[in-house]
């Protein structure tokens, strides 16, 4: 059987609810993609390029999207009805960040300054020059 759009929206907003009316907790949606595959649902040729979270936060009125507001990856999935919102964590202020992470937040920024470079002419480029304790120090998370 072939899947189309609809079906594949279909099969989220189930999965979702269930996991709600079990867990009373958002559904994840790393954790979503990983039970649509192996459901035997290849999801990514369905959406085209679109990524999960778009797909759901254009097309479902049952299920919403969800994101914690310190924790970059938390993304999940609730049925549209609930009040859940991610809880703020207030014991940590963002400046102070510790060991894991520090260092994904210095990697984070490190791979967009590089990323943001790559776009300069080469001969801007050429003119670059970063001392390698300095990126051992970023990629480490090192002050």
């Amino acid at each position: 059987m072939t899947m189309n759009s609809g079906d594949l929206l279909k099969q989220i907003e189930e999965l979702t609810i269930r996991h709600w009316n079990d867990h009373h907790q958002p559904l994840l949606l790393s954790r979503l993609g990983s039970e649509i595959l192996s459901e035997g649902i290849e999801y990514k040729e369905i959406l085209e390029g679109s990524s999960l979270g778009e797909f759901i936060a254009q097309t479902s009125e049952k299920v919403r999207i969800v994101k914690h507001p310190q924790q970059f990856a938390k993304i999940g999935v609730v049925p549209t009805e609930e009040t859940f919102e991610y809880p703020a964590d207030t014991s940590q202020p963002a400046q102070n960040l510790e060991g894991q992470d520090r260092v994904k937040r210095t990697r984070r920024a490190f791979y967009n300054f590089i990323e943001a470079i790559s776009d300069l002419p080469v001969e801007d480029i050429e003119k670059i020059s970063i001392p390698t304790h300095v990126i051992v120090q970023l990629l480490e998370g090192k002050k």
